[in-house]
């Protein structure tokens, strides 16, 4: 059993009950909030009033606990009596283990103070029989589970004088594919059916014919019924009766396995596409796990998932995050970043849910782990609230946990006051896959099919470092060639597509780069509307380098993969002359073009740049400037100085800059422009 390659990875024991003590409590103490009318934030705090804990480990007991609060340990007690717990990916059982102790302690706690009298034995045999349940494709894996479960039961046996009989949990932790098959006995359309399998094959039959994979197959329909057979379909409201009667589970808890696109069977993508709402582009069976979650519980239930960090930036997760955002009240956030789990360096998150729409007043409860710590300590995280439906207005539902209100202002105002769009005037696309980098590429132009290429890190910002790499343009030939006029366009911009940032540099020299650049071409007709040299300064700005990070990459500590979908969204302002811009980009584009220039220009550089990435704050933020009184014009000032500059002569861009350094007039403006709020937050953001 591989449960690498089944999607699961084992999630640690800290997390497990972190997760599930949170999970557990908030169910808890809204059944006793909304019963009670009160406004109890802990359990613990509750329980403590009661039950003391000495400094040599004796526990102090006090019997008076007046009828009210009474009542509220009473009805804990029947709440937890009939409580239902559901992992419907069961892995290593490491989450029904967590809620079982978790479960228990609370029975502890409820027999010290007199509520109950059940033994140790009782406890543990009625939570492991009523309470806990789980479903998992591998049987390997729920015979393990029950083992486990059984095995802690029977410690407790060998202590006893009388023998008990070990109860039978088969009913509860069974075998099957949790995400294919039916919930409701509802869902059959045609009742004429004695057989599920043929109930569920009448459902999904039309994909054989709809699916273009599935189209390729020729199969006779006892062939198709084992197909679907071989996925073991699970049918809830057969399988778990009694918790589907009654309207679904209590709590959910799960690490959901992360199964890939490629991994999947035609059949499952063609099951999943027809019967869920949320999937989009390359599927992943963690985002349909949560889907399926929610359908399993009622309006109270509370489900807790720990997932891959995709689920709240990445597009093919937008529709995703935008059903959460509408069905289900998101209670807590917590951002684990990387490392969270052994040997995968993912960024994850904890997302808890309650499975009803939100009030419009609802504030999601955001904690992250500080960026220093090296491991997940729940007493060390940083917390703030967040107004749930502000991500609903955001780009792709994007969930930003980074966000703060200045933050937010900033961003709505750049969206507010664009001119438009990069799609307008350019297209973003993604350069040539090979399929066979050894068999394609050669340090050598071996023939005129050959042409000079790139690798994403062979772009810097503002140059190109060329390293005698060619691919041999086969069009036919290549995995992903792309369209040559993309390459032999006279000018074009080429980043890296996999960065921390917007790394990008200007070509004129026709380079064919490959997957790890996006090349961002002029449209046929942008003639003089836009300056593909002002675009340039504008994307490695800081500004633009803050709105992507906040608005598509979300503040993620990982390098990142950016998306060509994104950089054609990014937003743009135009002018209504370019010239002076155009030459600042060719300044940049020179002090930059070797190692030796850049390294004896370095100081110049970091000047330029840091006028460049004022004169954008002035452009971009030009209404908000005006309206608070801050009225620069930085561009007018430095025009003189570079409008007949020579760009052959690094000595006079050398003495072009320094005059620029010295002048007055400049340091004065720019100073100005630092001292803004706005751009006060952008510089503390890259510090």
């Amino acid at each position: 059993m591989n449960k690498q390659k089944e999607g699961t990875v084992y999630t640690p024991e800290k997390i497990t009950n972190y997760i599930s003590k949170a999970t557990i409590e908030k169910y808890l103490l809204e059944k006793i909030n909304n019963k009670f009318k009160t406004n109890i934030q802990s359990s613990n705090k509750l329980f403590e009033k009661y039950i003391q804990k000495e400094n040599n480990g004796q526990v102090f007991i006090d019997f008076f606990i007046p009828k009210r609060e009474k009542e509220q340990f009473e009805y804990i007690f029947k709440v937890l009596k009939d409580i239902t717990v559901l992992d419907p990916a069961v892995g290593s059982g490491h989450f029904l283990i967590a809620v079982l102790k978790i479960i228990e302690q609370y029975y502890f706690n409820l027999r010290s103070l007199g509520i109950i009298n059940w033994s140790n034995y009782k406890i543990k045999e009625h939570i492991i029989s009523n309470n806990l349940f789980g479903v998992d494709i591998e049987n390997e894996v729920i015979e393990i589970t029950k083992h486990r479960l059984i095995s802690m039961l029977s410690d407790l046996i060998n202590n006893l004088s009388d023998h008990k009989k070990l109860p039978n949990i088969n009913s509860n932790y069974r075998v099957g594919n949790a995400i294919i098959g039916f919930i409701r006995q509802s869902e059959i359309t045609n009742p004429l059916y004695t057989n599920l399998i043929d109930c569920f094959y009448e459902e999904i039959k039309s994909v054989f014919q709809t699916h273009k994979d599935l189209r390729k197959i020729k199969l006779t329909e006892k062939e198709k019924k084992a197909m679907l057979l071989s996925l073991k379909p699970f049918h809830w409201f057969y399988e778990f009766p009694e918790v589907i009667l009654k309207g679904g589970f209590d709590v959910i808890i799960e690490n959901p396995p992360y199964i890939s696109n490629k991994q999947l069977s035609p059949l499952e993508k063609a099951i999943y596409q027809k019967r869920f709402k949320t999937p989009k582009g390359l599927l992943n069976t963690f985002g349909i796990f949560i889907e399926r979650s929610i359908k399993l519980c009622h309006s109270d239930s509370k489900i807790s998932y720990i997932v891959h960090k995709n689920i709240i930036r990445s597009n093919n997760y937008d529709l995703l995050r935008k059903y959460l955002l509408e069905n289900t009240k998101i209670e807590e956030i917590t951002d684990l970043g990387a490392g969270a789990f052994e040997f995968v360096t993912a960024e994850t998150v904890i997302i808890i849910i309650t499975a009803r729409a939100p009030p419009e007043d609802h504030k999601i409860l955001i904690k992250a782990k500080f960026p220093e710590q090296r491991c997940f300590t729940p007493q060390e995280l940083s917390i703030k609230h967040i107004l749930q439906k502000t991500f609903l207005e955001q780009d792709n539902y994007n969930i930003n946990l980074n966000l703060q209100n200045e933050e937010l202002e900033i961003i709505n105002y750049i969206k507010e006051n664009k001119d438009c769009e990069l799609k307008k005037y350019f297209e973003a696309k993604t350069c040539i896959a090979t399929g066979d980098d050894e068999k394609f590429l050669a340090d050598h132009k071996v023939n005129n099919s050959f042409k000079k290429t790139l690798r994403g890190k062979n772009i810097g910002r503002f140059f190109i470092d060329f390293n005698e790499l060619y691919v041999n343009y086969e069009k036919k030939a290549l995995h992903r060639a792309r369209d040559e006029k993309i390459f032999q366009k006279p000018e074009k911009l080429i980043m890296q597509t996999i960065a921390n940032n917007l790394t990008v540099a200007y070509d004129n020299k026709n380079y064919y780069p490959l997957s790890t650049c996006i090349a961002i071409i002029p449209k046929d007709d942008l003639d003089n509307k836009f300056s593909i040299k002002y675009l340039l300064l504008l994307m490695n700005s800081k500004l633009m380098n803050f709105y992507y990070d906040f608005v598509f990459n979300l503040g993620a500590h990982l390098t990142t993969e950016i998306s060509v979908n994104n950089i054609n969204r990014l937003p743009l302002n135009s002018l209504d002359n370019y010239a002076d811009f155009s030459i600042l980009a060719d300044v940049m584009n020179r002090m930059n073009d070797s190692e030796i220039n850049r390294e004896e220009n370095k100081d110049y550089i970091e000047f330029l740049s840091e006028l460049i990435n004022l004169l954008i704050n002035e452009i971009v933020f030009f209404d908000k400037f005006q309206l608070d009184g801050l009225n620069t014009d930085l561009i007018h000032l430095i025009s003189h100085y570079i409008s007949n500059v020579k760009l052959h002569s690094i000595d006079q861009i050398q003495e072009c800059i320094k005059n620029m350094q010295n002048d007055e007039n400049i340091k004065i403006e720019t100073n100005y422009i630092k001292k803004h709020p706005w751009v006060k937050i952008i510089e503390e953001y890259f510090r």
